[in-house]
């Protein structure tokens, strides 16, 4: 209810959350697009798979597009962090949906130093920006400070996530 999603899968941490969307959700002939200051968990849990991987110059979605317009595969996911851990600064949420949207792409956010921190209620990126991403994961480890992960989505995707993600 916290984070307006239909469904919320909880994992033991939010690198385990990562891993179980990437590896249970891309299949062999899926294009990843990958913003190059994503955090470890996300670039791991595509270079365990053998989708194809792409990343993009850090929030450079000009490029995004132009490798999105190349790409011949019939699925595409788009992978991002929601606030970088590194530099602090924020995805351009609105215009990944958008760019998602136009590309049947599928859009994945790890809002792990979002939740808690942005928003009103502190909900993270979504709220901040009022609109939400088809797969939101986090950790509680930032912000809340315990231990654990989640992924957000839709009924469809958390189910799949029960049936065939590993590290769930």
């Amino acid at each position: 209810e916290f984070l307006n999603f239909p469904k919320v899968l909880v994992f033991s941490t939010g690198y385990m959350a990562n891993l179980g969307i990437l590896g249970s959700l891309l299949q062999r002939n899926t294009a990843v697009f990958v913003d190059k200051l994503s955090h470890a968990s996300l670039i791991d849990g595509v270079k365990l798979n053998t989708a194809r991987f792409k990343r993009y110059p850090h929030n450079k979605l000009a490029i995004l597009e132009k490798h999105l317009m190349q790409s011949i595969s019939r699925q595409k996911f788009i992978v991002t962090d929601g606030v970088f851990s590194m530099d602090g600064d924020m995805a351009l949420l609105p215009s990944l949906i958008e760019i998602a949207q136009k590309f049947s792409s599928t859009l994945l956010v790890d809002d792990a130093h979002g939740i808690g921190v942005l928003g009103k209620n502190g909900i993270g990126i979504c709220e901040l920006f009022r609109c939400k991403p088809d797969i939101l994961s986090g950790g509680f480890g930032k912000a809340f400070g315990c231990f654990g992960g989640f992924v957000a989505s839709n009924e469809v995707i958390i189910e799949n996530l029960i049936q065939f993600a590993r590290p769930y």
